[in-house]
């Protein structure tokens, strides 16, 4: 089923890119990822963790104030995982993070309602994603640790989630328009599923805040 979802979103995906009867314009853009993770492993609470995401896309025009955008990114996620330091009596001296990192390439297919109409224009977003897993690492202040080391699974290749957010644009000029937005992105798959030692089955889901500035041509 999941086979059958991917080929349909690329077969979509290349029929879009290819049809420029409606076309509005291609863009790129770039900015910061805010990224936590979920699990149910021994109650962890996780902390947010800063990434870089970035890509390029294409707008379609569908109806009047509605509009198509395919697009392909790189973005980063993970989170960071507390690690308590503590004396032999128990007492707290210092807590370091793991940084979970794991870089996805994200084809996202969105509709988008609103902008175009003066020099400064609200819109709002909405839309589903495909993420392709590209590479994890974990370091503990800086020092890489090897996959042993990893707290949490990585199994999953794919991860299908939903994008909804909104955007501010400003057209300096007629060919150009200048734009900042924000969206939340969860996950609706996991990135991976385990059962430890101790017969205790857990997932971890992304999800990511994104904030980014872009130029459309």
């Amino acid at each position: 089923m999941k086979r059958t979802i991917v080929v349909l979103f690329l077969v979509f995906l290349v029929s879009n890119l290819s049809n420029a009867q409606f076309y509005k314009g291609f863009g790129v853009k770039a900015g910061t990822s805010i990224s936590n993770q979920e699990t149910e492993l021994y109650g962890s609470h996780f902390r947010y963790k800063f990434g870089f995401t970035a890509g390029v896309f294409k707008e379609t025009d569908l109806i009047e104030n509605l509009s198509l955008i395919v697009g392909l990114n790189f973005i980063q996620k993970g989170a960071l995982e507390p690690f308590y330091v503590t004396s032999e009596t128990g007492q707290l001296l210092e807590t370091k993070y793991f940084h979970r990192t794991v870089n996805m390439a994200s084809i996202e297919l969105l509709t988008k309602y609103g902008g175009n109409k003066d020099k400064l224009s609200p819109y709002i977003l909405a839309g589903l994603r495909l993420d392709i897993f590209i590479s994890a690492k974990n370091t503990l202040d800086g020092d890489e640790l090897t996959r042993s080391f990893y707290s949490y699974p990585i199994n999953n290749n794919k991860t299908f989630g939903g994008v909804i957010g909104m955007g501010l644009e400003f057209i300096p000029l007629k060919s150009l328009t200048t734009f900042i937005e924000g969206t939340y992105n969860p996950d609706f798959t996991n990135l991976g599923e385990l059962t430890d030692r101790y017969n205790f089955s857990y997932t971890v889901r992304n999800y990511t805040f994104e904030i980014k500035t872009g130029i459309r041509f």
